[in-house]
């Protein structure tokens, strides 16, 4: 099985991992993927509107195999309501 590691990437984070036999470089992309998602929930958890994460799989000399983006956006549909005073009288 190929040692593979797996590169996560945006503005705000970058990891490399110290390397993984997998079966097949998709196994690796699949774990990755999973992993770019978790990082952009946190982030948009965080208040961020968009999140964007690269996952790129690359063999031990650094050769990248697969790459794919993960990206999550939040939209608001409705303009905030302000809520209407209480009466005092």
């Amino acid at each position: 099985m190929p040692l593979l590691f797996t590169h996560l990437t945006n503005l705000s984070f970058n990891s490399l991992d110290t390397g993984v036999e997998y079966e097949a470089p998709e196994d690796a992309l699949a774990l990755g993927v999973h992993s770019a998602v978790m990082i952009a929930a946190d982030e948009i958890r965080h208040a961020e509107r968009t999140a964007a994460v690269e996952v790129c799989i690359k063999q031990a000399d650094g050769t990248a195999l697969l790459r794919s983006i993960v990206t999550i956006a939040v939209a608001p549909l409705m303009a905030k309501v302000s809520r209407p005073e209480p009466d005092a009288s």
